[in-house]
């Protein structure tokens, strides 16, 4: 009997109370992109998931984005070494930026030449990618030059049986003619 009348209790409490109301408003303290571009040229490591001698070769690559608001669309044109040849491909991605760069997409690259054993002459792959931007000087003119830390895990489809992990590192210099 005391359970029934505690919820009964409970029930009225709830019905006369005055109504609440809450919001949360993380509001952005600084100026967001507005349909500014970027381009930049980069360089770092790409790493491969079986970690066979050669699979560990340096990357380099030129991206162009286009960002509006807190959104950014990455396209990304990479040269890497792959075991006894090199891969070159692309990438596209779609991203957020609230301080850190935050995405998903796909990529695709071919070998220039054979790669040796276990090395596919093509590969599709879908990414992740993160960044952190750092701001280093505002132009004059407008605009600005940003150091973008990335890292660009993927999964990669090899042939119709085959999926590896695939991870490009690096860091890249931008123009961006939104001013940090």
């Amino acid at each position: 009997m005391r359970r029934f009348g505690l919820a009964l209790l409970s029930l009225v409490l709830v019905a006369v109370a005055s109504p609440a109301y809450a919001e949360v408003d993380w509001s952005l303290d600084f100026p967001m992109p507005e349909a500014d571009l970027a381009v930049g040229l980069g360089g770092g490591l790409a790493l491969g998931e079986a970690a066979r001698p050669g699979d560990l070769g340096g990357l380099l690559c030129a991206s162009v984005s286009w960002l509006d608001g807190p959104f950014g669309v990455h396209a990304t044109a990479y040269g890497h070494r792959e075991r006894l040849s090199n891969r070159i491909g692309g990438s596209v991605e779609a991203t957020v930026w609230y301080v850190l760069l935050l995405g998903a997409g796909v990529s695709f690259g071919s070998m220039d030449a054979p790669g040796g054993d276990a090395v596919p002459d093509e590969a599709t792959a879908l990414t992740l990618f993160a960044g952190v931007p750092w701001p280093l000087t505002r132009l004059d003119g407008g605009g600005s030059v940003v150091l973008l830390t990335w890292a660009r895990p993927g999964l990669r489809f090899e042939d119709s049986r085959s999926v590896s992990l695939y991870t490009q590192a690096g860091l890249s210099l931008l123009w961006s003619s939104f001013s940090f």
